[in-house]
């Protein structure tokens, strides 16, 4: 389930297919039923002998676009976007972090207008605290990311999108032993922060 767009994202080749709906369901939801099963697209990224499995991070979550056409699939460590139309997903790599392990989304959201999907990302190996949170916002029209993190503490906890798709506001941390918290107004086109 996508919260921000309301939408209910089905896999179609998932064992036993998708169980019928409700007609509540409907009513309530926009329901989508892809023709794919994303946990067939793991392969191993952290351990050189297995897919990842066994640990909270990797049940993938969705985030649909605003226009329904197009569906981001994310689980740590996995990124990848769906086209509804072709049915045809593509990965997305996020890159590897400063401390060597690949960066990964655990909250994903479009903006308003489709063209930017901004995120919630960090990297560690699977069982290890957090050790940074960044905004990371894919420009869904060049391809390009960029990773923005004005929080002192190097810890962002929360972000919305504006009405218009341009401007995010970010929750960042500002003391590490409290909870303190500052806001920041992000462009989404140049990662600039205020």
């Amino acid at each position: 389930v996508d919260p921000a767009s309301a939408s209910l994202v089905r896999y179609a080749q998932a064992p036993g297919g998708p169980p019928e709906l409700p007609p509540q369901a409907r009513q309530d939801f926009r329901v989508l039923t892809v023709s794919i099963d994303p946990y067939l697209w793991r392969y191993p990224k952290y351990f050189p002998d297995r897919i990842e499995t066994g640990y909270g991070g990797d049940v993938f979550q969705a985030a649909v676009r605003p226009d329904g056409a197009m569906v981001a699939f994310y689980a740590d460590p996995y990124l990848f976007l769906y086209d509804l139309a072709t049915e045809r997903a593509c990965e997305v790599d996020l890159g590897v972090a400063e401390n060597g392990q690949p960066r990964f989304t655990w909250d994903a959201r479009w903006s308003p207008d489709g063209r930017y999907l901004a995120m919630l990302t960090s990297a560690r190996f699977p069982g290890e605290l957090l050790p940074f949170a960044d905004l990371t916002i894919l420009d869904s029209f060049t391809g390009r990311t960029r990773t923005v993190n004005p929080s002192p503490q190097r810890l962002v906890d929360a972000f919305t999108w504006s009405p218009n798709g341009q401007w995010l506001i970010l929750q960042g941390r500002l003391e590490h032993g409290r909870l303190v918290n500052q806001l920041h107004l992000v462009n989404a086109a140049d990662g600039n922060a205020v």
